[in-house]
């Protein structure tokens, strides 16, 4: 986990502001959340400066909103990704994109959809996304807030927050490989 951590920062040029472990225990309490029981925005890496959450400082709702729609016009364009999309109920994606985001960026949502690995196992298994998808997934996503003004830092801070999901999303909880 501290080498992807460390990677996503170095690509955007900053010093990490997660420690090791502080990812470790976000992407447990990710890759555990549970529709009844969500784990709070703060155990998820969110970064809060001057006790403003990473989604106030986006903007709010309205703006996770604006940011998922540009980053899903790049990602269902995309040769090297927008296979995973197809056939797959776009508006209800961005939905569950949305309340992700509210949610790992501290807004006032809950998650209640699936883990990560379990959202993303047939995906993983049946059409072979790896680590390279996930990390063009997340220059389309920086493109997005770059789109939308947001600084350097709190971009970082977003990607930080992203990048915790990486292994959750890989790692079959039942046999602990790891498939990215």
């Amino acid at each position: 986990m501290a080498l992807c951590t460390v990677n996503l920062a170095a690509s955007l040029r900053v010093r990490p502001q997660v420690s090791v472990n502080q990812a470790r225990r976000s992407a447990r309490s990710i890759m555990l959340c549970k529709p009844v029981r969500a784990v709070q925005a703060a155990d998820a890496g969110v970064s809060k400066k001057g006790g403003q959450s990473m989604f106030n400082k986006l903007g709010g709702k309205q703006a996770i909103e604006g940011v998922v729609d540009e980053f899903y016009s790049r990602v269902f364009v995309d040769d090297e990704v927008k296979g995973f999309f197809e056939g797959i109920d776009k508006r209800r994606l961005k939905s569950h994109q949305v309340q992700f985001m509210t949610y790992a960026f501290g807004g006032p949502e809950e998650y209640h959809g699936k883990d990560m690995f379990r959202a993303h196992e047939r995906l993983v298994r049946e059409k072979g996304m790896n680590d390279h998808h996930f990390d063009v997934i997340v220059k389309h996503l920086v493109a997005a807030l770059k789109a939308f003004n947001v600084p350097e830092e709190d971009i970082a801070a977003a990607g930080q927050v992203v990048e915790t999901t990486r292994d959750p999303m890989f790692r079959d909880p039942k046999t602990q490989e790891y498939l990215g």
